[in-house]
């Protein structure tokens, strides 16, 4: 039966014609898409990589399943009015090309998290929308957003925790009662109050590294406190300046807070600084101490598609229950399954903690569980260490092994382009102009190698100049 409706469902899904669905310019299926701010006019052509497409201010660039379901999404008309319209809020806007031309679509979102794609129509004329399931596209949602004005950078302290001005960007993903419910708690019996924070009421306290350098993006470490100051710690400091990390704090966020709040402003505080900083998306870690500690896994757990990693520090939770010298310890959430688990047994978890500590025994059976199921977890117990921050450098040693896999994938990417880059050098002063598009081509997979790195922006520099040669070349020798 399965396979006769999967028969039918292909039947009248190539029965329906281009022009019913929603992302089809000029008829034809979506070939290429970039994720814009939004009231910006798209390029006419299309970006070759995400570091071309961000250089002229788009966010990154739309393909493979997720344009291919976008393709599949049927419209329905709507007035600008309408409920499930009027309040939503605008968050990002989608270029769309095709063979025969080029769409632009805005992209919304409701209250209660639900995603709405509205086409971009004339003032007072109804518009087609379409309502979009969240899983298809959740790179789109967790994508927290991206600094585009290197160049009008305010002077900002290095080295220092300072306070970041207002306002602040929400994060991309809302903690309703069904998101909290579909990613920490599937298969429990729990009623969960979404968020209430207001971002305008909130504090955030961001501190860069002491060689901070927006040509070289920093990772983010989140940092989680247990009490209400908020103030990335001094313990974790040497570590992220060896290690190139940016952290960010929250006041007034600490275990007396509702956990549903603390992780959404967890997730604001990630949006905001990749809005005001250029942030290595690949590298945004968590930590916290005692209940901050807990939360930090709890966000390690939900988000994998956020967060490469975490360390909790004598605080963990975990999906099962456990008994600790005849006390029964609830689970904090519910077992991650399908490509949430998958893409977390990816995800690094440093536990920290001590015989001191008098979450020590319960953290140690939460760690040994986690890695028999096949997290990779690396549990650190010092003798000395009671229920405090850790020393300096055993921080270091924690965030390290955490960041190594992201980091050493950035180097083997940084090796590989700047190899292609090298010959591509040796090649450029004797090219033939046929040679020189295949030069172009290897110059775009640079960059889409090394985003931001320095063959990246070598290679955007030689783009640029190859450019310039050729439209002399065109001024020289206009066509016929």
């Amino acid at each position: 039966m399965r396979l006769l409706a999967a028969l039918i469902s292909l039947v009248l899904w190539t029965a329906c014609p281009a022009q019913d669905m929603l992302l089809h310019p000029g008829g034809t299926p979506p070939a290429h898409g970039e994720v814009l701010p939004l009231d910006t006019e798209p390029p006419p052509e299309p970006s070759p990589s995400t570091l071309l497409s961000r250089t002229i201010g788009n966010l990154g660039v739309l393909e493979g399943d997720a344009l291919a379901s976008l393709a599949r999404l049927r419209p329905v008309l709507a007035r600008s009015t309408d409920p499930a319209v009027s309040q939503a809020r605008p968050v990002r806007s989608l270029a769309i090309w095709s063979r025969r031309g080029r769409q632009v679509i805005d992209l919304l979102l409701t209250p209660d998290g639900r995603l709405v794609l509205k086409e971009r129509v004339p003032s007072g004329r109804m518009a087609r929308v379409a309502f979009v399931d969240r899983p298809p596209i959740e790179r789109l949602l967790t994508q927290p957003g991206h600094y585009l004005g290197a160049a009008q950078e305010p002077e900002v302290p290095r080295g220092e925790v300072f306070e970041v001005p207002q306002p602040y960007t929400p994060g991309w993903e809302v903690l309703t009662s069904e998101r909290m419910n579909e990613r920490m708690f599937r298969g429990m019996h729990v009623r969960v109050l979404p968020s209430q924070r207001d971002l305008a009421d909130e504090q955030f306290l961001c501190r860069l590294p002491s060689s901070y350098d927006p040509a070289r993006p920093p990772g983010l470490l989140v940092w989680v406190d247990p009490s209400d100051l908020g103030d990335p710690p001094f313990a974790l400091h040497a570590a992220c300046d060896e290690l190139n990390l940016a952290i960010v704090g929250v006041r007034d966020a600490s275990n007396d807070r509702l956990v549903v709040d603390r992780m959404q402003l967890a997730l604001d505080s990630v949006a905001t600084i990749c809005d005001r900083f250029p942030i290595d998306e690949s590298r945004i870690y968590l930590t916290g101490m005692s209940g901050g500690g807990r939360v930090s896994s709890m966000l390690w757990s939900a988000f994998p598609d956020i967060f490469a990693g975490a360390v909790p520090i004598v605080g963990l939770n975990h999906y099962r229950q456990v008994t600790i010298a005849g006390k029964r310890l609830a689970a904090g959430f519910g077992r991650p399954r399908g490509n949430q688990a998958r893409l977390l047994k990816t995800r690094r978890l440093a536990v920290m903690t001590g015989p001191l500590d008098f979450n020590y025994e319960e953290m140690k059976e939460r760690a040994r569980q986690l890695a028999a199921d096949g997290f990779a977890v690396r549990f650190l117990e010092y003798p000395d260490m009671g229920h405090t921050m850790p020393r300096p450098d055993r921080f270091f040693d924690a965030i390290a092994w955490v960041d190594e896999p992201q980091r050493r994938a950035r180097e083997e990417r940084e090796q590989r382009a700047a190899a292609l880059l090298e010959r591509v050098r040796e090649q450029i002063p004797h090219a033939s102009p046929r040679q020189r598009r295949t030069i172009r081509e290897q110059l775009i997979e640079v960059t889409r190698l090394s985003p931001w790195g320095e063959a990246g922006r070598t290679a955007l520099d030689l783009l640029e100049k190859l450019e310039r040669e050729a439209d002399r070349e065109r001024s020289r020798h206009p066509p016929a």
